[in-house]
């Protein structure tokens, strides 16, 4: 899939943007409202936009290390049962917009269909807090799941899956890689990355940096695409490194980092199923199919990925009317039923 040419748009795709282009969103937080607006107005199209009967939905709150309360939603079924699987999902945004509602209807599908319970975790924003005060939001949920999942209904140690979309996954991706230094218990046995920012051009391993081309060619990506003009297009981009103040070298940021990879003989074979979600026109296209190898290659871990060609960057939450958006959600349920069977 990678490569030196720019892909095209699918004709659905075009055509659903011509109706009604893309709002067009800088990251910035004067945005989050219009951001949320045009979310909403779309979100009736999605498998399951309002609560359910069949799912039980409330909010907690987890302490984390400096004191704050991180809201944190939960999802369990409401048959009566034993304890369930548990999946703890985190919202994308860009590190900077979006909360919980952006994976309401996921969580509600995967308790839905699947049987198991979910969290969604409402992580501080940059810049506001700057990096990494979300992604240790997001650990100390994670660690506060292990031992008390009970709590809302689920035992870890039947299933303990992490996921998220773009930001979200890229935070999944490193607090797999982190519970396995910190040997949280029980281990995350399954990870769902979802069109994942995970490898900054600059730490880009010498062997993968010929299939490592999506970041510069695939610019007719609607939403994503604008952000690779001008002069930022070759570092990790100008929003990153001065809106989120990220280090890019962090362990907290990217499971290339030199703390993880190259794998040792003590964290190889040891990474949990992963599913990978890609979108051919992203420019995040080969963070995800470098990573892919790399897990199978060099760690040895099960991966699944499926690849929608033509489509761009979270096309299923911005044009959720196309055909296409059907095959992604029913992959997506496939993915995570596959992690669940470990």
């Amino acid at each position: 899939m990678a490569g030196s040419q720019c892909p095209e748009r699918h004709p659905k795709l075009q055509e659903a943007i011509s109706q009604r282009p893309f709002p067009g969103f800088p990251f910035v937080p004067e945005n989050r409202a219009a951001r949320r607006q045009h979310l909403d107005s779309l979100k009736h199209m999605l498998p399951v936009p309002e609560p359910i009967p069949e799912v039980i939905e409330d909010t907690i709150q987890v302490e984390a290390r400096d004191g704050y309360k991180i809201p944190t939603k939960y999802y369990r079924p409401a048959a009566k049962g034993e304890k369930r699987p548990l999946m703890v999902l985190f919202h994308e945004g860009g590190w900077v917009m979006g909360d919980v509602t952006d994976e309401d209807s996921n969580a509600r599908h995967f308790v839905r269909d699947l049987g198991i319970v979910c969290l969604n975790v409402e992580y501080r924003l940059a810049p506001e807090h700057p990096f990494p005060t979300g992604v240790l939001d997001c650990w100390d949920v994670l660690k506060w799941a292990a031992e008390n999942a009970s709590q809302v209904g689920a035992d870890p140690t039947k299933g303990f899956m992490v996921g998220g979309s773009s930001a979200g996954s890229n935070i999944a991706a490193a607090l797999v890689h982190v519970s396995i230094k910190e040997q949280l218990q029980p281990p995350i046995t399954g990870q769902w990355l979802c069109v994942p920012y995970l490898l900054p051009p600059e730490i880009v391993p010498d062997k993968y940096r010929e299939d490592y081309t999506s970041m510069w060619t695939n610019r007719s990506d609607p939403v994503l695409g604008p952000l690779l003009e001008g002069p930022e297009d070759t570092t990790a981009g100008s929003f990153i490194k001065t809106l989120l103040k990220v280090d890019i070298h962090s362990p907290l940021f990217s499971p290339f980092a030199k703390e993880w990879y190259p794998p040792t003989a003590e964290t190889k074979h040891k990474l949990p199923k992963t599913f990978f979600q890609v979108a051919g026109l992203d420019p995040l296209r080969d963070h995800a199919l470098i990573y892919k190898r790399a897990l199978e290659e060099e760690w040895e871990a099960p991966t699944r990925l499926k690849l929608y060609e033509g489509y761009g960057h979270m096309f299923w939450t911005n044009w959720p009317e196309l055909d296409r958006c059907q095959d992604y959600w029913k992959d997506m349920i496939k993915g995570i039923e596959w992690l669940l069977n470990a």
